[in-house]
């Protein structure tokens, strides 16, 4: 796929289903955010995944758009 048409087909969503999303597809998703350049290739990113309904429940009030996700990655 070429990058135009990655860009093209690029959507945001702000509205989840309560559909569980697949614990290998989150650390997938984790994962190509740590293989993403990064400037001065200083690498200091870290990602938390969080798909536990008690402690997603605890962090709805960060924001709206959080509100209906099964899980997120911080």
């Amino acid at each position: 796929m070429e990058y135009y048409d990655v860009v093209k087909k690029r959507r945001s969503v702000r509205k989840f289903t309560d559909e569980s999303v697949p614990r290998e597809s989150l650390e997938r998703i984790a994962q190509a955010g740590l293989d993403a350049p990064s400037g001065l290739n200083l690498q200091n990113r870290h990602f938390v995944i969080v798909d536990d309904p008690e402690v997603l429940a605890r962090m709805r009030h960060m924001t709206g758009s959080m509100a209906t996700s099964p899980a997120v990655i911080v």
